[in-house]
């Protein structure tokens, strides 16, 4: 019975070392994991909205689900707005991308900032740079077509980004002109 408690006992102590010790970790990290999370989300609202030299969140415009951040070029104007979208995908947690959106409403860009669970080889191919270059110049009015959006054998991700970006153009497009 001695035995018994003694190795619970040696568990414990083990076991509360170990989370402390992951705690610490964590928190030491913490701060560098949100910077790189920060670059990489500005990294994609420059790739997205290319023209914009600074991005102002303070002046967010929020509509349906969508938030839409207003991107200015070096003279201070605005030259469009970049929105951070999650669509439904393949895989569980979905694809989210950045999407660029002009004063009047066309895809200025998009950059996919994660697929990870989207089918390695299928899916992914939403990843590809030439992919989601070929959604620039489109707007509300574009229908899904499965020769150039989709991929032999995968359609569910190249749907779900368009239908994440049908939606967020709809939100944009519900804005009031005083806003924009």
């Amino acid at each position: 019975m001695g035995k018994i408690f003694h190795f619970a006992f040696v568990v414990m102590v083990t076991t509360a070392i170990a989370t402390g010790i992951l705690a610490s970790l964590n928190f030491a990290t913490q701060g560098r994991i949100k910077e790189m999370d920060l670059k990489t989300q500005m990294e994609a609202r420059k790739s997205a909205l290319p023209e914009a030299v600074k991005f102002d969140e303070k002046k967010s415009i929020k509509c349906g689900n969508s938030s839409f951040i207003p991107g200015y070029n070096q003279n201070g104007e605005i030259t469009g707005y970049v929105s951070t979208v999650k669509a439904q995908g393949y895989g569980a947690n979905g694809i989210v991308f950045v999407l660029g959106v002009s004063k009047d409403a066309k895809i200025k860009g998009l950059k996919i900032t994660d697929a990870t669970t989207e089918t390695p080889g299928l899916g992914t191919n939403v990843l590809r740079e030439e992919w989601q270059k070929h959604w620039a110049g489109k707007d509300e009015s574009y229908e899904f077509d499965k020769s150039k959006d989709g991929f032999a054998g995968a359609t569910i991700s190249p749907k779900g980004v368009y239908t994440g970006i049908k939606a967020t153009l709809k939100d944009f497009k519900s804005i009031s002109v005083s806003q924009k």
